[in-house]
């Protein structure tokens, strides 16, 4: 087994090669799992060995090693005082290491853990709020930072996020937004009932706060958290990965890095003679990809002339569809999920560019509706998409019926190319999608009903 030592671990490989044992001056680990690592400051690892059994092990080391690890025991002490149940420290670093710039700690590990989910809104809620009464804030509020036993106890971990600091009712409720704008849009929990355990927590008064201000904070950390996360789709991050060599660009979800790579090795053999062509455009063309194991699309965005490429030094459409898919799936709102994009050409003077993403087979809305009608699942699922543009104040630009796939019992929204944050186009949206139908089409009078009653722009 391969040996790491402490003068190893600032340059250890972001995936390194598993199991390996890890020699530290005052104890050693067989590590056989590697749970976060930031490169040069922090690795978190799951452990095992004979005596200790299971255990998470937190590494800290480089020059603010000792910072690290005291905010870290810091906000152990924050826990406790708020009586907010987390995983204990078995051991810790014994010796001076001030030498090496390393500090350890070994959690812990409850077996069968899970990540908390919408289920345990309420009592998160309340955790906070306990965390916010006794002067605490949490600088890194989201649920893989809490665990739910099989006993479906709620573990709070990573006490490195939890700062002393005293927190107004609007600042802790600004805390609370960002902990719910975690869960799915579709699968949004109900604020009341989380406001209430939040105020309860805090000791205050139920009738402080109107649930409009926990809504336009929420709509702000969704909107923040999106955008956070659509900035690492475009650089090297745990969860992408980015290439620039000859003449193009890439960039791909890591998890499905080797198909993206099967189709990266020459994209336009898909879109040559005997090509399965969906979709024939000017600006784009839309073919199917297949893979070993996969059905996929593939969408070719075209330069046609001189000034077209000119246009696209200003406004990337290749590189806004492979956000947007990304955006819409992070925020749960149902799509063809993007696996990566390529974009040819230098910076300056783009060539064409390709989206690769997942095949969604079925009928689209206008052919299911073409009697006229709708069925009360479809419906609820339309009215569910919608929604939840709105709620995330996004404007599709295009939502038309032929932009609606009904693939696996689930309607899902493609052609994502031209969404927009932004809430202005929200009625537009709604009055173009009813423009598909007659006026005295019952499919048309349905979905207006459906809208109406959801209370949502533009019907």
């Amino acid at each position: 087994m391969r040996i790491v030592g402490p003068k190893d671990l600032p340059t250890l490989a972001r995936e390194p090669e598993l199991p390996f044992e890890l020699v530290l001056e005052d104890g050693s680990f067989v590590v056989t799992e590697v749970l976060r690592h930031l490169p040069g400051r922090r690795l978190t690892v799951g452990t095992h060995d004979s005596v200790r059994g299971a255990g998470v092990l937190k590494l800290f080391f480089g020059p603010h090693h000792e910072r690290d690890c005291g905010r870290a025991l810091r906000g152990q002490e924050g826990f406790t005082k708020a009586s907010v149940e987390t995983t204990p420290i078995i051991a810790q670093s014994r010796t001076n290491q001030a030498k090496t710039q390393l500090a350890w700690m070994l959690f812990a590990r409850f077996q069968g853990a899970s990540h908390a989910d919408e289920r345990d809104a309420i009592e998160l809620a309340d955790i906070l709020g306990r965390l916010h009464f006794h002067g605490f804030s949490h600088t890194d509020l989201h649920l893989g930072n809490f665990l739910k036993t099989p006993a479906g106890a709620l573990i709070s971990i990573d006490s490195d996020a939890i700062e002393p600091e005293v927190l107004s009712v609007r600042e802790g409720l600004a805390e609370l937004a960002v902990l719910l704008a975690q869960f799915e849009i579709p699968t949004q929990p109900d604020l009341g009932d989380c406001l209430d355990a939040y105020l309860a927590a805090r000791e205050e008064s139920s009738g402080l706060v109107a649930q409009s201000t926990l809504r336009r904070l929420l709509a702000k950390a969704i909107r923040s958290r999106s955008a956070h996360y659509l900035q690492k789709a475009l650089r090297e991050c745990t969860n992408f990965m980015v290439r620039e060599e000859a003449g193009r660009r890439w960039f791909c979800r890591r998890e499905v890095s080797a198909v993206f790579a099967k189709f990266m090795e020459d994209p336009e053999r898909f879109f040559g003679e005997g090509a399965n062509v969906l979709k024939r455009g000017n600006s784009a063309t839309v073919v199917s990809v297949d893979l070993p194991g996969q059905k996929l699309v593939a969408k070719r965005y075209n330069i046609t002339s001189v000034g077209h490429r000119f246009r696209r030094i200003f406004r990337r459409r290749a590189r806004e569809a492979w956000q947007n898919g990304l955006r819409l799936a992070f925020l749960g709102i149902p799509t063809a999920v993007p696996l990566g994009l390529i974009e040819t050409g230098s910076r300056w003077w783009p060539g064409p560019a390709y989206v690769l993403m997942e095949r969604l087979e079925g009928k689209d809305l206008a052919t299911l509706t073409r009697s006229g009608y709708i069925d009360s699942f479809t419906l609820k699922d339309l009215v569910a998409i919608i929604d939840a543009l709105q709620r995330s104040g996004l404007t599709h630009g295009d939502l038309k019926s032929t932009n609606f796939i009904l693939s696996r019992g689930k309607l899902y929204l493609i052609d994502v190319d031209s969404i927009r944050v932004s809430r202005f186009g929200q009625k537009r949206d709604v009055l173009r999608l009813l423009a598909n139908w007659t006026p005295e089409a019952p499919a048309r009078s349905t979905i207006r009903e459906a809208l109406q009653a959801a209370g949502l722009k533009g019907a």
